[in-house]
């Protein structure tokens, strides 16, 4: 099982006023970088978030931290959430790896809800990391080259485009409704 899970959290698609909320959210979290502090403590102590969650960097739309065992999954809906109430069609996505590789990923969200995720488990990831090498030629790869390879080829399969073109399809279904 993961000890340390590295992730980054990125509004993909959002309005000014969404993006501006989304700077005075980070605004609020506390000195010791715990992400938990942006919500009042009585709506993240209802969460089923990892015991930890640390924001180590501050972008302007995008933020990048570590947490204990897994993402902090509920924890984006919740941004998301709260964002909606100025874009209702904002949405983001996550990307996410263990630190010894147990496993990688993305997620979509949006509107508070996530509604599309890619996990890769460490099998599967190995299993790709070696179909790959025999594609250019090393059917027996030696550890030096795997290890070398692997987390390049474990990004590979993480597949954000397909997140990406979903979240577009919900954006034009959300605005159809509206005109209809």
């Amino acid at each position: 099982m993961a000890n340390e899970c590295t992730w980054t959290f990125t509004l993909y698609k959002a309005n000014d006023e969404a993006k501006a909320r989304f700077a005075e959210m980070m605004e609020r979290v506390n000195d010791d970088n715990m992400l938990v502090s942006i919500f009042e403590e009585e709506i993240w102590k209802s969460m089923d978030i990892p015991k930890w969650n640390t924001l180590d960097e501050v972008e302007d739309n995008r933020i990048l931290g570590r947490s204990a065992w897994s993402d902090p999954d509920e924890l984006f809906a919740a941004i998301t959430e709260e964002l909606a109430q100025v874009d209702p069609t904002v949405c983001a996505l996550s990307t996410f790896d263990d630190e010894a590789l147990d496993f990688v990923g993305a997620a979509a969200y949006f509107a508070g809800e996530e509604v599309g995720r890619n996990v890769y488990d460490h099998d599967e990831i190995m299993e790709y990391v070696m179909e790959r090498l025999a594609e250019d030629g090393h059917e027996d790869p030696d550890e030096d080259l795997i290890d070398e390879c692997k987390w390049e080829y474990a990004w590979e399969i993480v597949d954000e485009a397909d997140l990406k073109l979903y979240l577009d399809e919900l954006i034009v279904t959300n605005e159809k409704k509206k005109t209809a």
